[in-house]
């Protein structure tokens, strides 16, 4: 049975597939007009700028600080970082800030996100042999 939609529907869904529309190309020039950042610097523990998808609107994303895991081909493995510090698990506070190329009191959230290398907009630092040796171990406990 087909479902017909009334005017006021129907300028609901072209209104909200315009905006899906203007996101997308605002994103796509976005991403033409950012360089690249090269292979070579995405090595593991370094701090990078990158475009990361919120997890309750996977449509919806923000540029923020994230550790990189690894890297495969054009996907690269990260952990994001965030300034809202809470007392669970699911978070690792950094100690060292300022070589990790961050200004404000942040933690990296205990999970991944493979990312298209075109998601990465910048480097801002890398973890100290600390954090880093920290990270790992959580890491390691978690998936062990």
């Amino acid at each position: 049975m087909s479902r017909h939609l009334d005017g006021t529907e129907r300028r609901a869904n072209r209104a909200s597939a315009h905006r899906d529309h203007r996101r997308a190309v605002t994103a796509a020039r976005v991403a033409r007009s950012v360089p690249r950042v090269p292979a070579t610097e995405l090595r593991t523990g370094v701090v990078v700028e990158a475009v990361v998808a919120f997890d309750d609107r996977p449509r919806e994303s923000k540029r923020r600080p994230a550790v990189v895991l690894g890297m495969t081909g054009e996907r690269v493995l990260v952990a994001p970082c965030t300034t809202k510090l809470r007392a669970h698990p699911g978070q690792l506070r950094l100690r060292d800030l300022e070589c990790a190329g961050l200004a404000h009191p942040s933690a990296v959230l205990l999970r991944t996100e493979a990312l298209d290398r075109s998601s990465i907009v910048g480097i801002r630092g890398e973890l100290s042999d600390r954090d880093w040796q920290r990270l790992s171990a959580v890491r390691a406990a978690i998936s062990g």
